[in-house]
């Protein structure tokens, strides 16, 4: 089991020195992609040990969207958010070593697309 963690705590530590180094990406994506990574960011803070969101960036990708828009985007990131407390609850795993396992999982993605120089919206979340 400490073999496990060990192996996994590697894992996100070597993902995130890798993500601080990527290049920033735009931030400026179609309402459905933001809302997603929005929520994403709001599920990895729920979630994931040693992460929190970072209400600045978060606040300012959400002021981008007006109108239709800015429906759009509260829609997609309150599915993405209910995915995320899906997995956290363990609602489609087939017992406790799965679901440990895709949380995990998703952490790490998480790190990689919306951490430090995340590849899909840089900076979302960081370590606490």
């Amino acid at each position: 089991m400490r073999g496990r963690i060990a192996l996994i705590a590697t894992c996100l530590s070597t993902s995130l020195s890798l993500a601080q180094e990527a290049q920033k990406q735009p931030t400026r994506l179609p309402a459905a992609e933001a809302g997603r990574r929005f929520g994403e960011a709001a599920g990895a803070a729920l979630l994931c040990y040693g992460l929190r969101i970072r209400t600045d960036e978060v606040a300012e990708l959400r002021s981008k969207y007006r109108g239709d828009a800015l429906t759009e985007f509260d829609e997609q990131a309150a599915k993405t958010l209910q995915a995320w407390q899906a997995t956290e609850t363990c609602e489609n795993a087939n017992g406790p070593n799965e679901c440990k396992v895709s949380q995990q999982w998703s952490c790490l993605q998480a790190i990689q697309e919306v951490g430090p120089g995340g590849s899909a919206v840089s900076g979302l979340v960081e370590p606490k």
